[in-house]
C-alpha cells in the first residue's frame, strides 16, 4: 500500500503532491480507461490508484508480492507518512515519499531547499525494540541523513533515540506533545559560594529540564530546518522520570543545551572543590582526629549499617550490601539490594547539594530526629528523609523509592 509508484511514461508519482510531482492531475491515474500503467516502486509489481474512506489516495498491488518493503503497512501508518511529509514541505523542506537508501529506507526524506541537509521522518506505529530504531537510524547517519522516529503512541523508545509523540488538536492540527525540553536554570545569588553547600565550594547549578508546551508539527519541521533545534542526550538536572525509564533524549535548542553545558561545567569545578577539600581534610586539615560531627556520623553510619544487615533479608529475601563511604554519595554509606542502591545511611550534609540528582532515588537514614533538621537544610524539597528507631526498625527498604 505505497504513497508513491512509477508510471510508464511520466516517471514518479507521488499520491501526497496536488500535481503527482510530475505535472499530471489525480484523474489522469484514477479510474481511466485503459488503465493507467503504474507499478510499485519497492517490488515493480503493479498497482492502481485507489482513495480510502479518509480520502488519503494510495496505491494498492494488484497481487502483493512476499518480498515488497511496504507489505503489512496500515492505513494510520500511511496517513501519518502523509502528514509529515505535508508539515515538512509547508514548513519548506523538499519531500520525497518511501526513499530507498544504502540499506535503509525512509517514509519521508526532506531535504533542505539550499544546504543539502537531510532529515528521514519514520512514522513508527508497529512495535518495534530500541535496538531496531539505533541500527536504522545508525545506517541513515552513515549516508548523512538524520532521522527523528514519530508515533501517536507511547511507545518504550520514545527519548532513547531522537523521537517525539503527536497528538491531533480540537481543531485538526497535528501537534507534537512529547519529545521537547527546555533548560530552566537556577544558580544562587553569589555564584562564587554555593548557599547548599555551606560555602564548601562555588555553586553547581541547581537548574533543571522541563516538558515543552505542545507545538503543531509543522513549527518544530520548520525549527529543524533552521537548524535551532537539534537532538541533545540530556546530562544534567533531568526529571527523576525520565532518567528511570532512560527517556533523556530530547530536541532542544542550542540556547538551551548552552546553559545545560554552563552547569555541566560548573558542577566540574564545585566538585573538584569539594574534592580538593576533603583531600585537604584527610591530609590532616584539620588534624586528626577528626571533628567530633565526622567521629558521630561515622558511629551512626556503622549503627544503622548493622540494623540493616538484619532488616534487609527479612524484608526483601536479599541480603544488604554496603560499599564505603564516598563522594559521590555524599560521603554516606551506599546500601544496595538487588544489586540496585536503595538508600545512603548518614551523608555528610555539606556534601549532599552536589550529589542531590543522585540521591533523588534513595532514601536517606539518620539515627536521630535532630539529625534530620541538619541534614534537611542542605537536601532537595521533598527528599526521604528517614529515623532508624533501633526498637522499631522500621527500615522499609525492600520497596526501593
Amino acid at each position: 500500500m505505497p504513497l508513491t509508484a512509477v508510471h510508464a511514461d511520466l516517471g514518479p508519482v507521488d499520491a501526497t503532491l496536488p500535481d503527482l510531482g510530475c505535472g499530471a492531475r489525480w484523474e489522469d491515474i484514477h479510474r481511466v480507461r485503459p488503465r493507467a500503467p503504474l507499478t510499485c516502486p519497492g517490488c515493480t509489481g503493479a498497482v492502481r490508484a485507489k482513495r480510502s474512506s479518509k480520502k488519503l489516495r494510495f496505491f494498492a498491488h494488484d497481487v502483493v508480492t512476499p518480498d515488497c518493503p511496504h507489505n503489512g503497512e496500515s492505513l494510520a501508518h500511511h496517513l501519518l507518512k502523509a502528514e509529515l511529509a505535508g508539515a515538512a514541505r509547508e514548513a519548506g523542506w523538499v519531500c520525497a515519499l518511501e526513499v530507498a537508501g544504502n540499506g535503509w529506507r525512509a517514509d519521508v526524506l526532506s531535504t533542505h531547499p539550499t544546504q543539502g541537509r537531510a532529515l528521514a521522518w519514520e512514522a513508527q506505529l508497529a512495535a518495534i525494540t530500541i535496538e531496531d530504531v539505533d541500527e536504522r537510524s545508525r545506517r541513515m547517519h552513515k549516508d548523512g541523513v538524520g532521522v527523528c522516529w514519530v508515533s501517536d503512541r507511547n511507545p518504550p523508545w520514545l527519548g532513547q533515540a531522537p523521537s517525539i509523540r503527536v497528538e491531533r488538536a480540537d481543531d485538526g492540527t497535528l501537534m507534537v506533545v512529547d519529545g521537547l525540553a527546555r533548560f530552566v536554570p537556577k544558580w544562587c545569588p553569589k555564584r562564587h559560594k554555593c548557599s547548599r553547600l555551606a560555602a564548601v565550594g562555588p555553586c553547581p547549578g541547581h537548574g533543571h529540564w522541563e516538558q515543552v508546551e505542545p507545538l503543531p508539527l509543522v513549527h518544530f519541521a520548520a525549527a529543524i530546518r533552521d537548524d535551532t533545534t537539534r537532538p541533545l542526550r540530556l546530562r544534567s538536572g533531568v526529571h527523576q522520570a525520565w532518567r528511570e525509564q532512560d527517556r533523556v533524549v530530547r530536541w532542544t535548542t542550542a540556547a538551551y543545551a548552552a546553559l545545560e553545558a554552563e552547569q555541566v561545567a560548573a558542577t566540574e569545578v564545585a566538585e573538584a572543590a569539594q574534592a580538593a577539600a576533603l583531600a585537604a581534610y584527610r591530609r590532616g586539615l584539620p588534624p586528626a582526629p577528626p571533628p567530633p560531627d565526622v567521629r558521630r556520623r561515622r558511629l551512626h553510619q556503622a549503627g544503622i549499617a548493622q540494623l540493616v544487615a538484619e532488616e534487609a533479608p527479612r524484608q526483601t529475601g536479599e541480603p544488604a550490601v554496603f560499599d564505603p563511604p564516598h563522594a559521590r554519595w555524599a560521603w554516606g554509606v551506599p546500601v544496595s539490594i538487588g544489586g540496585r542502591v536503595r538508600a545512603v545511611i548518614c551523608p555528610d550534609p555539606t556534601a549532599v547539594p552536589a550529589v542531590l540528582d543522585r540521591l533523588a532515588s534513595v532514601v536517606l537514614y539518620v539515627l536521630a530526629d535532630k539529625d534530620v533538621d541538619v541534614l534537611a537544610g542542605h537536601a532537595a524539597p521533598g527528599q526521604r528523609i528517614a529515623v532508624v528507631n533501633g526498637q522499631r526498625r522500621d527500615l522499609q527498604l525492600g520497596g526501593g523509592p
